[in-house]
């Protein structure tokens, strides 16, 4: 039985600009803590077929709607049909629209 992705990302996803084309996928900016050195660690999770559809590669600009401007660093596959996008900051708007 397939699963229809549709519903997790409407549920949980945000839009994000990409080249002038809306793609909507779960954002997360989380804590991570190795040996003692904490970081953040943002990403974006999407549907593979999304990644191929816009060809996104490492590099790509994603513009949220805060106007904070990410990049793709690495994309991870998972083979269940979702793809997990590394992002780099680029620009902040510290909540300005």
């Amino acid at each position: 039985m397939l699963e229809n992705l549709n519903l997790y990302f409407i549920d949980f996803g945000v839009d994000v600009e990409v080249g002038g084309v809306t793609l909507r996928g779960i954002f997360s900016n989380q804590y991570v803590d190795a040996d003692g050195i904490s970081s953040q660690v943002a990403n974006l999770t999407v549907k593979s077929s999304d990644v191929e559809l816009l060809e996104l590669e490492n590099g790509t600009e994603l513009i949220f709607p805060n106007g904070d401007t990410y990049q793709i660093a690495d994309s991870q596959p998972d083979g269940t049909g979702i793809t997990i996008l590394l992002l780099e900051r680029k620009w902040k708007t510290y909540g300005l629209s």
